[in-house]
């Protein structure tokens, strides 16, 4: 859920002036609260800029200190004035829509009705008055709450997300909450939860991959790398004891707690032809090695070596 706090300084700065007033703040709240950081994940001026607050990463659940017993699972995000003399401006209210948006939106957080924290029960978006004895965030700006649920709401129609409702489908038993909200990445999208990382592309689904198995897709390079994004899980195979990962780019293999053999290039295209595992090859019992002359798999039944000179592959069976 998301607090929404003011700093009760000046209404009247300049564009120019903002980044001096974070940093007054920080100051404050270091020195004078004896804090560690500056309080709130996140600041916003009348300007609509939004400053980064807490240190940690704006994508990660930083806990802040911000609202007393309830700064775990919350965002606390403050608007640079007093709002008990000035309405927040329009730009404010406008980057305050998207910034809680953005948070709730991938985190997969709903923006209506109420959740638990630490035993009290909130709106999703709420003052910090709602938690604590004080008049923050300020009566104009705790006044427009409903409207910017409403507007949140609103935004948050037009979101339409694969991981979302990949996520919604599997339940946060399986995911784990979200640890990195929902981001572009070389056109897909990842999502960084508890158990393991979600990735989704267009056309080919989103899907969680989790340990051992997450640690190897990672070492090949990722969505980037050798296999490309994922086209699967790890999945099950007709044969007792192996599993597979399907790519964009080859196959990572694995056998109960064997190394993960992944498959790529000429040598992934050559198996492919031949039928994968079902073909007198059988499974792979090596990575894509290089020799003198190229690279090679080892395979239960056989070769499948790759000539870089000829740049032809060459199946032997044993």
């Amino acid at each position: 859920m998301v607090f929404v706090h003011h700093t009760v300084n000046s209404n009247g700065y300049s564009r120019r002036e903002s980044p001096a007033i974070v940093r007054a703040i920080l100051a404050y709240h270091t020195q004078g609260q004896n804090w560690c950081d500056i309080g709130y994940n996140a600041l916003i001026d009348r300007f609509g800029n939004v400053f980064e607050g807490r240190r940690g990463g704006m994508r990660k659940p930083v806990r802040g200190a911000h609202a007393g017993d309830f700064n775990t699972g919350t965002v606390g995000v403050s608007l640079i004035g007093n709002f008990d003399v000035r309405r927040p401006s329009s730009r404010m209210k406008n980057a305050l829509v998207r910034f809680i948006g953005w948070r709730l939106g991938t985190s997969y957080k709903p923006v209506r009705g109420v959740v638990g924290v630490n035993g009290q029960r909130f709106a999703r978006i709420s003052g910090h008055r709602d938690a604590m004895a004080t008049a923050c965030p300020g009566r104009f700006a705790y006044a427009q709450l409903p409207r910017i649920r409403h507007r949140v709401a609103a935004y948050l129609s037009r979101y339409h997300s694969k991981l979302a409702r990949k996520a919604h489908h599997m339940g946060v038993h399986r995911t784990g909450q979200v640890w990195k909200g929902e981001r572009s990445l070389h056109g897909g999208f990842r999502t960084v939860f508890h158990n393991g990382w979600m990735f989704g592309k267009h056309g080919l689904g989103a899907h969680l991959l989790a340990g051992r198995v997450l640690k190897r897709y990672l070492a090949t390079g990722g969505p980037t790398g050798l296999l490309g994004w994922p086209k699967t899980g790890m999945r099950k195979t007709p044969t007792k004891g192996f599993r597979v990962l399907v790519g964009q780019h080859g196959r990572m293999y694995m056998h109960r707690h064997a190394t993960r053999k992944v498959i790529h290039g000429p040598i992934y295209r050559r198996y492919k032809a031949l039928g994968f595992a079902s073909s007198r090859l059988g499974f792979p019992r090596t990575n894509v090695f290089r020799t003198g002359r190229g690279t090679r798999v080892n395979f239960q039944d056989g070769t499948i070596t790759w000539n870089r000179n000829l740049r032809k592959t060459r199946v032997f069976y044993s």
